[in-house]
């Protein structure tokens, strides 16, 4: 920190926004900019926070209504955490909510259609970004974690009043 200074900045180096992107998404007071090196140029970065929240907030909504859940669990490196599955899975079964197992390398709008109206609603254990970034591009709901157990009734929505029960 440098003395007297109240604003915290952040500078990150890269010629992408990807994982930039990751930090302004958890981080949105905080000002960034990118430094692309090979550019040589610095950029101030911004990240439509409003319009996420409500993007996703309207996925929550669709997949509230969902009598079968699909699962799927990425397989793509490191990203499918198998005791995240363990645990929503235990939830699930205990509310007598009707969900499949799906194991996928690759998770795209193609693939889950194969599924048709088996399922009505997706939560995918992978990335939290396919579902921020991509999910309006899937014709039914794809949720984080997170968000399923919003939509599943587990934990009150970020916009919810506080004396949600």
């Amino acid at each position: 920190t440098v003395e007297g200074c109240k604003d915290q900045v952040l500078v990150f180096v890269a010629d992408g926004r990807f994982h930039l992107e990751a930090f302004m998404i958890a981080n949105p007071k905080i000002k960034a900019f990118r430094y692309d090196p090979y550019l040589g140029k610095l950029f101030l970065e911004e990240y439509d926070h409003k319009g996420m929240r409500e993007t996703r907030r309207r996925a929550i909504a669709r997949a509230r209504d969902a009598k079968t859940w699909g699962i799927v669990l990425g397989t793509l490196g490191r990203q499918g955490n198998p005791k995240i599955l363990e645990r929503l899975e235990k939830k699930m079964r205990e509310k007598g909510i009707d969900s499949t197992v799906v194991l996928m390398s690759e998770l795209s709008p193609t693939r889950v259609a194969l599924f048709e109206d088996s399922v009505d609603a997706w939560v995918q254990i992978a990335c939290p970004r396919l579902s921020i970034d991509w999910g309006e591009a899937f014709l039914k709901p794809l949720l984080t974690t997170f968000e399923a157990e919003i939509a599943l009734g587990f934990i009150r929505g970020w916009w919810e009043k506080e004396t949600w029960s």
